[in-house]
Formats: structure tokens, sequence, C-alpha cells
């Protein structure tokens, strides 16, 4: 079976992967693009920009985990160039496209943290 992602970058409590197919629908979110992008362009300053066209969905995830209680979300990734110096790096969009919030309070919920190859299948299948 083909692999449909690569791990990218792993730093413990969040892990980024490239898919190798674009994500424009989103099993845990009724987020639309164009509203993610948005949210996306509020977290930009005026010395970065998007560095690739998402217009049609992504092709980098972060599946992150919460420091402070059990939680797993999925968000969206773009890469995002620095205007000064042509520097990239990845910015996580605080739009979560699935994965379960769950309470603090309650310390969280273990039942609902999946492996990770379990998100990256319910993308890949909401996307064919």
């Amino acid at each position: 079976m083909k692999e449909e992602w690569t791990l990218i970058e792993d730093n413990g409590r969040q892990r980024f992967y490239r898919l190798n197919f674009i994500a424009s629908k989103f099993p845990g979110s009724f987020s639309t693009i164009d509203e993610i992008l948005e949210t996306g362009h509020e977290y930009l300053n005026k010395m970065y920009s998007i560095a690739e066209d998402c217009s049609g969905g992504f092709n980098k995830v972060c599946i992150s985990d919460s420091m402070m209680h059990a939680e797993r979300l999925v968000f969206p990734v773009v890469t995002i160039k620095n205007k000064n110096d042509g520097t990239e790096r990845l910015l996580v969009i605080p739009d979560e496209i699935d994965g379960i919030m769950t309470s603090l309070i309650d310390g969280g919920d273990c039942r609902s943290i999946y492996r990770d190859e379990t998100y990256l299948h319910r993308l890949r299948l909401a996307n064919k």
C-alpha cells in the first residue's frame, strides 16, 4: 500500500505531516478553506506572507497533543515566508479539522485519542 503522508517534523507534542494529496474536506470541521485561511491571515504580521497557494486545500497538517490534559487535535499547516530575508517556516492555523476537544477541568478523555495514522486515514477518506 502506498504511503499517503510523510512525517516532516516531530517535536514530541506536535507531529507535522506532508500529505500526498490535497485536503479540502475535513472530517472534524465544518469550516471552509476560505474561513481557515482567514484565521491563518489573522496570525500573520507585516513580516510574513503565506508562501504557497492554499486556495484548493492543504497538503500539510499538524497532529498536536495538549500539554495540560488528554486531547489530540489536527490542524492545517501552511508554509510562511519572511518578507525581509525569504526564510520559510511552518505555521499551524488554529482551526482544528479533526480530533475531539475535551474538558480541561476533567483532565481530558483518553478514549478520544487515536493513533496519528487514524486521523490521517480519515482525512484521506474524506478527500477521495
